[in-house]
């Protein structure tokens, strides 16, 4: 499965899918390029539905479509053995690093002013090889195939420094209400 998930992401960038965040690209926060990918749009794409160019794409793309039905089952997971209140989303983002492509560090969630109410953000990483680093609130963490990380969004940071290798993250941001504990 892990060699069809990067074939089918490599797939979707080689057909330019993918997006660059230009804004943030500009104030030099991140280099990556991102694709948005729902439960709809898979369902289109295998309905035959192909109203969109990015339809036709999907249709090729089987695996992924289990590994978001796959992350979408976490928030009801995690409910069961915490207190967090997690709400389902069915959208994940796709991000392709090639080499030397970086995000600053940052949160995905905040307090106060800075609550985008995203509470967990779980991340399932897909590197073309092993060699590069993810740093979790400043500590190195292996950029490794089939690794599934689950952050808590509010309370810790991370980055993607430049990378050796050509690496795709799947990321899934999972809603919920605020921390009153903080």
């Amino acid at each position: 499965m892990l060699e069809s998930l990067y074939r089918e992401a490599e797939y979707l960038d080689f057909d330019g899918k993918f997006d660059e965040v230009m804004q943030q690209k500009v104030k030099g926060i991140r280099t990556d390029k991102t694709l948005w990918l729902s439960k709809k749009l898979f369902q289109d794409a295998f309905s035959g539905n192909h109203e969109k160019p990015i339809h036709l794409s999907l249709s090729y793309c089987p695996k992924l479509r289990s590994m978001l039905d796959i992350l979408y089952s976490l928030p009801f997971e995690l409910n069961k053995k915490t207190i967090l209140g997690l709400q389902a989303g069915e959208v994940m983002m796709l991000d392709c690093y090639n080499e030397g492509s970086y995000y600053k560090e940052h949160r995905d969630g905040g307090f106060g002013e800075a609550d985008t109410g995203r509470k967990v953000t779980c991340v399932y990483m897909l590197p073309e090889s092993s060699g590069g680093v993810m740093k979790v609130n400043g500590e190195e963490v292996e950029l490794k195939r089939n690794r599934l990380l689950l952050l808590k969004s509010r309370k810790v940071s991370y980055e993607i420094p430049p990378t050796l290798h050509k690496t795709f993250l799947l990321s899934l941001f999972i809603s919920g209400p605020c921390d009153s504990r903080q």
